[in-house]
């Protein structure tokens, strides 16, 4: 009689273990033992890190439970490794099979942002912080501030844009006062030169 060497799923036939027994006479003592080795199957797991730190990949037999690996990525916070059925994986199942894991993210929110506008004194020619406007947003997001000036004034330098990273963001934008000409008509008197003033 000969011993049945189909290999049970994640399992593969190894006819050359120490100790098999693969065909034998059946006694009338059914002293007769067949005994047939198989070994465990090897599986990749690989991690798609999607824009995080590298992971290297993982070699792990058939039923063996294998630990969540770490990465990381600038602004965001990770969420865990799904599937390629874009299911999260339950690193408490056993590998079955080979697979890719891939990471996802959630980007941060609730991140700071000021804008700092400052306004020329007209008398003593110091520019003076008039307003500030704060708020948050999302890593990586463009914050745009409103360059509109107050009544007299004209923009002259300064950041009007920015992307909001992992530190406060801060803009600052510069007004100074826009500059006027005084014509007089003399209507025939002498000639008064052309005036020019704030």
């Amino acid at each position: 009689v000969e011993a049945d060497t189909t290999a049970p799923n994640g399992f593969v036939f190894n006819p050359d273990t120490e100790g098999s027994v693969l065909k034998g006479t059946i006694q009338a003592d059914g002293s007769l033992v067949l005994k047939v080795f198989f070994d465990r199957k090897s599986y990749t797991v690989t991690f798609d890190v999607a824009g995080g730190s590298e992971v290297e990949a993982i070699t792990a037999v058939y039923g063996e439970i294998i630990d969540s690996p770490e990465t990381t990525k600038t602004g965001h916070a990770f969420a865990g490794w799904y599937t390629e059925a874009d299911e999260k994986f339950n690193f408490s199942s056993p590998v079955v099979g080979d697979m890719t894991l891939t990471a996802k993210w959630n980007v941060l929110t609730g991140l700071p942002f000021r804008i700092e506008y400052y306004y020329m004194d007209i008398n003593t020619g110091e520019e003076k912080l008039v307003e500030t406007v704060r708020g948050t947003g999302s890593y990586g997001q463009v914050i745009t501030a409103d360059d509109t000036p107050l009544d007299g004034y004209e923009f002259d330098r300064g950041n009007k844009t920015g992307v909001l990273g992992l530190d406060e963001l801060v803009l600052k934008l510069f007004f100074q006062p826009m500059s006027y000409s005084i014509i007089f008509e003399t209507n025939g008197g002498s000639e008064v030169a052309e005036y020019g003033a704030l």
